[in-house]
């Protein structure tokens, strides 16, 4: 019997607790005790998910590599519209 109230999900990839965690502490930079606090509870969700979110390394190493190509992205981007005006 398929019960869609009891479906679990089996997609580990791309793992986006790992970059919405990089993207949450990068959004706080500027706020020296806001980052310190977002990095270290942002560096516990990105630990936890291979115990408990069902990741492995290369799951995570893929989701900092996703935060770090849209940072990229988005400061180039931003970059380019600055340099347009």
């Amino acid at each position: 019997m398929f019960d869609l109230r009891k479906v679990e999900g089996i997609v580990t990839f791309p793992p986006f607790h790992t970059v919405l965690a990089i993207l949450t502490a990068y959004a706080c930079r500027d706020v020296r005790p806001l980052f310190v606090a977002a990095v270290l509870l942002n560096a516990l969700v990105i630990v936890s998910t291979l115990p408990e979110g069902g990741h492995h390394l290369v799951d995570i190493m893929a989701g900092a590599l996703i935060a770090g190509v849209t940072i990229i992205g988005v400061r180039r981007a931003l970059a380019v519209g600055t340099a347009r005006n």
